[in-house]
């Protein structure tokens, strides 16, 4: 009964204009029936918890069957974030002032808060900073680790994307995603 109501929900929100258009240029791009595209795309919502946009972004449309089921669809991923994480405490994480007063430890670098900063204070800490050049992820082991010590700060918020940045001293954590996506 739970699926059901979960089902028709997403029937009652889902964008079936911006569906239609995906469909077809999943069409376009593989010469199918736009019809049985979109036949394929509601298959694969209900078995494999796949929105549309899982399908286009995943290319759907070319694997199969078993290669499917691999994936993390929108609905895996929100199954899991509802499963390890206590929204009482998403607001750590969806206010990054309040994230970095909470991982500042963490984080090995200055920071500002722009609610309570005057324009002139933010341009001259901007002037202050380097440019960031891009780099290979060394250090990855190290990485791990540092990601395993952030994990056990909130607990109650087990399934988090974190943004991870490397440094000459290590890594040090950019921000926390409470809701992260599938990319």
């Amino acid at each position: 009964m739970k699926r059901l109501k979960y089902i028709f929900k997403k029937l009652k929100t889902l964008d079936y204009k911006n569906m239609i258009y995906v469909a077809g240029k999943v069409s376009k791009k593989t010469g199918k029936i736009r019809f049985f595209i979109l036949l394929d795309m509601i298959h694969c919502a209900l078995v494999y918890g796949s929105g549309y946009m899982d399908y286009f972004e995943f290319e759907f449309y070319l694997l199969n069957k078993s290669e499917r089921s691999t994936y993390i669809t929108s609905n895996i991923n929100n199954n899991i974030i509802n499963k390890y994480n206590d929204p009482k405490y998403n607001y750590i994480f969806d206010d990054k002032a309040v994230f970095n007063d909470t991982f500042k430890s963490f984080l090995k670098r200055d920071y500002i808060n722009l609610k309570h900063l005057m324009y002139e204070d933010f341009v001259k800490f901007v002037k202050n900073k380097k440019k960031i050049v891009g780099f290979e992820i060394p250090k990855y082991k190290e990485v791990i680790d540092f990601v395993k010590e952030l994990g056990v700060v909130v607990p109650k918020v087990r399934y988090v994307g974190w943004d991870i940045a490397i440094t000459n001293n290590g890594p040090v954590v950019v921000e926390g995603n409470n809701f992260s996506g599938i990319f």
